[in-house]
């Protein structure tokens, strides 16, 4: 294997001999190609550990981002408990609004302008004198906490190469577009890169997507091959949420009956909270090794196996305290596989399956999606377990396991497989309608003039 070369960049001429103007690069079609088919083989061939070194910058710029989301699911997760669930509404705004300021103003002005309003507006319900007062600003405060929770994942998946999008899950103009990527990786890494060929690339598949689509609005995602590219980022994201992971957070209610003090039942829920971060790490290397639709089968499998044990344990005597102990501690099990499995790999399914024009879109409308069944979790669950209610208890699980169920087999016929390929490859396979089972074994030529496929 030859020894990398260090970093080369090209520079186009500034003068009068720049043959387009108003920022675009001076190239030609056949040198487009040339270049972008160079930069393909070249993220291609990237290992990880080269990648690291080269893109250090843009993963450091990455996990800045995405901490608006640690953030945004603390304040969630606290003033929710304190007041109930009033900033849904303003949530799901605040991610319509982000589809559109996102184009509009790029993603550091975006993140700049919501990280204002939310300094801003958590004075609304610090000062507030009633709880009409308290719940205007929750509404306020949706807005940033929405901007923030497809912000970062339509980042990541924008300045990250192929090898590292799963790990860190516009344009503007040309020359503004070489200037960032000259900011995202670092010159010194001794790795082999030229940012005018990665500028081509860029080109060459926005191009390509402008000839195959008719816009960039909300409709235009459901029209074409794109309503495919719709259904799958929306379905595979809402199975984060009707896979069962509401249960997840019920342990401690079946470890009591079973015998275990307050305090020991605490001390297990702080163990299961610890299972799923060594899941969500461990998901980090797992998905360098597998392709994200093996993962959503494997995980969405285990998963339903788990909620049917869960279920089925509940039919046993309720004087025998074991089958209450082994429910709470399938849900241990559970809350590991779901963050080593579904939990992270839909972040990086909904971030590569659109096309790069509708990308904001589709993520948005992939959240809301999400927000809206979320909320109809927080109405059922009570009555799923309550005493009072439906009383159903541990047989909650089955009916989530018909959930998991749907999309295993939903996922087995519509899921591709997005692993190691080009937004531009991507693109392709879509367009010439590659069924799902075949995107693996598929190559891809999309410098053909026919875009062919093999």
């Amino acid at each position: 294997m030859e020894k990398s070369e260090p970093i080369t960049i090209k520079h186009y001429s500034s003068n009068g001999s720049d043959p387009e103007q108003n920022g675009k690069l001076g190239i030609d079609i056949v040198t487009q190609h040339v270049e972008a088919r160079k930069a393909t083989r070249r993220e291609h061939e990237l290992s990880i550990k080269d990648t690291i070194r080269l893109y250090r910058k843009a993963i450091g710029f990455s996990l800045i981002f995405s901490t608006a989301i640690i953030m945004e699911g603390y304040d969630l997760s606290l003033l929710g408990s304190l007041y109930g669930y009033p900033a849904l509404a303003g949530q799901i705004i605040g991610l319509l609004i982000n589809g559109w300021m996102s184009e509009r103003f790029g993603y550091r002005m975006t993140m700049i302008l919501t990280q204002v309003v939310m300094v801003i507006s958590i004075f609304i319900p610090f000062f507030a004198p009633n709880i009409q007062t308290i719940l205007a600003g929750y509404i306020i405060l949706g807005l940033p906490w929405g901007v923030f929770q497809t912000l970062s994942v339509t980042y990541a998946s924008e300045v990250a190469p192929v090898v590292l999008r799963p790990y860190l899950t516009t344009y503007g103009r040309l020359d503004a577009a070489r200037r960032a990527l000259l900011r995202l990786t670092s010159s010194n890494s001794g790795v082999d890169y030229d940012a005018d060929e990665q500028v081509a690339l860029i080109k060459f598949t926005n191009e390509m997507e402008m000839k195959n689509q008719k816009g960039i609005n909300y409709w235009h995602c459901f029209q074409g091959v794109d309503s495919r590219r719709t259904e799958i980022a929306c379905i595979s994201y809402l199975a984060q949420t009707l896979c069962g992971s509401a249960l997840m957070g019920f342990s401690v209610q079946f470890y009591q009956p079973a015998g275990l003090s307050t305090e020991n039942s605490f001390n297990f829920n702080i163990g299961q909270s610890a299972m799923g971060a060594v899941g969500t790490i461990l998901s980090w290397f797992i998905m360098g090794y597998f392709g994200r639709q093996t993962i959503y089968l494997a995980g969405m499998a285990g998963l339903f196996l788990l909620l049917i044990l869960v279920g089925a344990l509940d039919f046993a005597d309720p004087a025998n305290k074991g089958p209450s102990l082994a429910i709470g501690s399938l849900l241990l099990i559970y809350t590991m596989w779901y963050d080593l499995t579904i939990g992270p790999i839909c972040y990086a399914l909904v971030a590569e399956i659109p096309s790069t024009r509708h990308k904001f879109k589709t993520v948005v409308m992939a959240r809301s999606l999400g927000n809206c069944f979320g909320f109809m979790n927080n109405a059922l669950m009570p009555n799923f377990l309550g005493v009072k209610s439906w009383n159903w208890g541990a047989k909650t699980g089955l009916f989530w396991a018909a959930f998991c169920l749907i999309f295993l087999i939903w996922a087995w016929f519509r899921l591709p497989e997005p692993k190691g390929r080009t937004f531009a490859e991507l693109d392709v396979l879509f367009e010439r309608r590659v069924p799902a089972r075949k995107f693996t074994e598929t190559a891809v030529d999309e410098f053909d003039d026919g875009h062919g496929v093999h």
